[in-house]
């Protein structure tokens, strides 16, 4: 509570002052008169502004990137270059397939009962950023592998057959002309996880919580952008304001996100061909 307030009964508005620099007798002298009856009392509590959010937000994103990110590519790699293709590998095809189809709310529930215990380790004691963002790293995964096994299937054979005819071993063809030709494709991927990630809201209220930290840490509860919209208009007074304003922030921050990988990805097109 930063300010107490009140109005008289004829109307006018008065200040009792900063009620952290007061002791209880000036507050109660202030208020304690005759000719003044209090028909309102008001405080305001700082913070709840979306820096908390945005700090959050990157957490998430670079957290479940930095997990998914690599297994989602290496598991591209595996499935396309190296595994051979039989039941197994359309087994396993068909259940990436499967996971981009599941509710994120069931991500949610699964990342409480099984990755929460794995949070506690780090000294957790309840939901947290970094439960949340094991959690999205999962989530993405299915995304990050088919988007790159999709940018793998792009590459001519005619490329790699040319590498391995000049004396260059498998691996070396993979890593040096099948992957930097894959970027763009890679990137793209990239963008969607991205942008999963600031849009969830659902398995996020189960793992990180719904509470507005404005100093967030990795074991702390937080809320991501799309949380705090569901925040703020799931309270009993709705700030629509606030709403309408995260949702600009959004937009705007993948608008450019947008652009800065449409600009790369020509750029490295332009410098491999």
């Amino acid at each position: 509570m930063e300010n107490l307030g009140y109005k008289t009964s004829s109307g006018a508005s008065m200040i009792a002052g900063n009620i952290m620099s007061q002791n209880a007798a000036e507050v109660a002298q202030a208020l304690d008169s005759s000719a003044q009856s209090i028909t309102k009392v008001y405080y305001k509590t700082p913070g709840g502004g979306i820096r908390g959010s945005i700090i959050s937000t990157l957490y998430l994103i670079l957290i479940s990137l930095l997990i998914a990110l690599p297994l989602g590519i290496a598991s591209a790699i595996y499935l396309h270059e190296y595994a051979k293709p039989n039941r197994l590998t359309s087994l396993i095809r068909s259940a990436i397939e499967m996971l981009t189809g599941v509710p994120s709310i069931i991500f949610g529930l699964m990342g409480v009962a099984v990755l929460f215990p794995i949070t506690q380790m780090f000294g957790a004691t309840t939901t947290n950023i970094l439960l949340g963002s094991f959690t999205m790293s999962i989530i993405l995964l299915p995304t990050i592998i088919r988007s790159t096994e999709e940018a793998l299937i792009v590459v001519p054979q005619s490329l790699r057959d040319a590498s391995l005819s000049v004396g260059a071993n498998q691996s070396q063809t993979i890593f040096k002309i099948v992957l930097p030709c894959a970027v763009p494709g890679i990137l793209t991927g990239v963008l969607l996880s991205i942008g999963r990630v600031i849009g969830e809201s659902a398995a996020l209220i189960y793992t990180m919580g719904t509470y507005v930290n404005d100093t967030p840490t990795l074991m702390s509860q937080g809320t991501s952008l799309a949380v705090h919209i569901y925040n703020i208009m799931s309270s009993e007074q709705p700030n629509f304001e606030l709403a309408s304003a995260i949702s600009i922030v959004i937009l705007v921050f993948v608008l450019i996100l947008n652009i800065c990988v449409k600009l790369l990805s020509k750029r490295l097109n332009k410098s491999w061909y």
